[in-house]
Formats: structure tokens, C-alpha cells, sequence
């Protein structure tokens, strides 16, 4: 019985590891009207959705296994707006629309993301050195909401992360992520047709992929402590 006991503290233990994944939140919140969105129109196959200069200011670390907690990113591009002082930037285009249902553009896979940056801490010691591309990414899909007065782009891909980044957090150099970004802008604009409005905000929010080779083992063992239990029962 003390060796099955054993197991199942094994597979849960396992099963906790894989669950407890790292998120990161990089925040645009205080530089309203700062960086742009775009949409190139055209139709399916051809148009895009693109943001540019998107201030990045905070960022938010849960779940990882050193350093979690609050930072500033700074970088060369001067937040100055409501912010005065360097931030990170982000800037991304996705793939080329699909389809488009009613006020809002799908776009399918590709196009890029990327976030750029140095970290710093709250009072604004440096910790990272300036300049790295923090994230890069592509998306497995993404969309464009023309609602009248709220323009909003959102969508979700896969990225990598810069290894001395990671390396601060205690993560390894090949961790995979899976981002989701979202972004909104103030206008009033005819579905599907070009424009380029100023930014009111946005998100990058990243979330460490699933190491699903750990959740078999996992389940294996879980699978081989029903077997024991069995055993022992008979």
C-alpha cells in the first residue's frame, strides 16, 4: 500500500508540473492614442490587419520558477503620452483574411508578432539590457471587428521568447509559448475598407505551451498505479 501511495503522489506531482504553467501580460494601459491600427482592405486572400508602435509599459509574471511579479519594460521608443518615459513596443500583421462575417474580418494562419524591449523593475533599476526582441510570434488565427466606434483586433498564435528573457525567469531556452493579442482603437469606419485610427489600447498575453510528452507519462503512470491498486485489492 506505501508503494502505491508512492505512485500516485508521482502522478500527481507530474500532472501539477504540466498544469502550473508561466503567464506573461504585457500591458499598454496608460498611452491612449499612441501607435496605430490598419487594415489594408482588398477582400479575401489579399487584406491584412496590422498594429504598429503599440506602447508596451507593464508586465506580469505568475507561474514561473524564479522572479515572478510586476516590471516596467522600457526601450528606446518614448512613451509620451501619459507616460513619459522609454517603454517597449509592440508591432504585428496578420495573415490574410479568409472570410468575413457581418461587422468582422477573419484572417487564417501566418503574419508576424513581435515585442521589443528591455525590463526593469518598478523603480526603474534596469535588469535586462536594452534592445532584445522579447517575443516573436506568428498567428494560427486572428480577427478584426469594425463595430461602430470601437475598432478591435484580436488573435491567437505561437511564439518564442528571447533566451536571456527566459533565462531571468528560470525557464529553459527552448520553452514554446502560445500568445494571445488584442488591441482596440477609436473610429467609426465602413466594414471592410482601408483605415489606419490611433491606438486606445492593448494586451499581449502569453501562456507557456502544455509539454504534452509530460501529461502521457502523467496519464501512463496514473494508468499503471490502477493497475497496482488492482493487484493489491485481489
Amino acid at each position: 500500500m506505501r508503494k502505491l501511495l508512492l505512485v500516485f503522489l508521482a502522478c500527481f506531482g507530474l500532472v501539477g508540473v504540466a498544469a502550473a504553467s508561466p503567464i506573461f501580460t504585457f500591458t499598454d494601459v496608460l498611452n491612449p492614442g499612441i501607435g496605430t491600427l490598419s487594415y489594408t482592405g482588398g477582400g479575401n486572400g489579399v487584406a491584412t490587419a496590422s498594429v504598429s508602435g503599440m506602447p508596451i509599459v507593464f508586465l506580469t509574471v505568475t507561474g514561473a520558477p524564479l522572479n515572478n511579479g510586476s516590471y516596467l519594460l522600457d526601450g528606446p521608443t518614448a512613451c509620451t503620452n501619459l507616460f513619459p518615459i522609454g517603454c517597449g513596443v509592440a508591432a504585428t500583421t496578420t495573415g490574410a483574411q479568409t472570410s468575413q462575417i457581418l461587422t468582422t474580418a477573419v484572417f487564417g494562419p501566418g503574419g508576424t508578432l513581435t515585442l521589443s524591449g528591455s525590463l526593469d523593475s518598478l523603480a526603474g533599476a534596469p535588469l535586462l539590457p536594452d534592445g532584445p526582441i522579447i517575443i516573436s510570434g506568428s498567428y494560427s488565427s486572428a480577427s478584426l471587428n469594425f463595430a461602430s466606434g470601437t475598432l478591435s483586433m484580436s488573435g491567437v498564435g505561437a511564439d518564442v521568447k528571447d533566451p536571456t528573457f527566459l533565462a531571468f525567469f528560470g525557464l529553459p531556452a527552448i520553452t514554446p509559448f502560445e500568445f494571445s493579442f488584442a488591441a482596440t482603437a477609436s473610429g467609426t469606419v465602413t466594414p471592410f475598407t482601408a483605415f489606419t485610427a490611433p491606438l486606445q489600447g492593448g494586451t499581449v498575453t502569453n501562456t507557456a505551451a502544455e509539454p504534452s510528452a509530460l501529461l502521457l507519462l502523467g496519464a501512463g503512470l496514473l494508468a499503471g498505479a490502477g493497475v497496482l491498486r488492482r493487484k493489491l485489492l485481489r
